[in-house]
């Protein structure tokens, strides 16, 4: 996929761009958040706006969520990604999303769309999932996504009306 094509996906729309790895069960949140663990730098992970020490265990980000909001953020090259936790009270009962978000304003050029398709393919690998891009809640209109079948990320043009 070609920079030049794929650009007006990220022209600032007013909305965020969702990254989601689908079908996501408990084991595949520990995997992911192990793995961005040991980005540098570091994630920053607060609730209720303060900073605080990321959890060992997924699960106690789950249980914390029932009374706060917790957030972590990191960066891929200068690209803030976040993850609020949505959802993760239903983690229990079976499968859910894992979801990101992004600032499309930050995905100016072939150097950011790479390391967005690196992330992506980062999430597919650890978790053996599909791994869609989104405009912000819309999961139903794939951007990009992630085929753990051929593992590879491909360009999902909107279709003309």
């Amino acid at each position: 996929m070609e920079w030049e094509q794929i650009a007006p996906e990220f022209d600032p729309d007013g909305g965020l761009r969702d990254i989601y790895v689908l079908k996501a069960q408990l084991k595949d949140w520990q995997v992911v958040l192990d793995a961005i663990r040991c980005f540098q730098p570091p994630p920053i992970y607060t609730v209720d706006g303060e900073v605080a020490d990321l959890p060992n265990r997924v699960e106690h980000i789950f249980q914390r969520r029932l009374d706060a909001s917790p957030m972590m953020s990191f960066q891929l090259l200068d690209m803030i990604l976040n993850c609020h936790f949505f959802g993760s009270d239903q983690v229990q009962h079976g499968e859910q999303l894992i979801e990101f978000d992004l600032d499309p304003y930050e995905v100016s050029d072939s150097e950011h769309l790479d390391a967005l398709v690196g992330f992506m393919k980062l999430l597919g690998s650890l978790t053996r999932k599909f791994v869609v891009l989104t405009p912000e809640n819309g999961i139903e209109s794939p951007i990009l996504e992630y085929d753990p079948r051929t593992k590879d990320v491909v360009w999902k043009p909107a279709q003309s009306a």
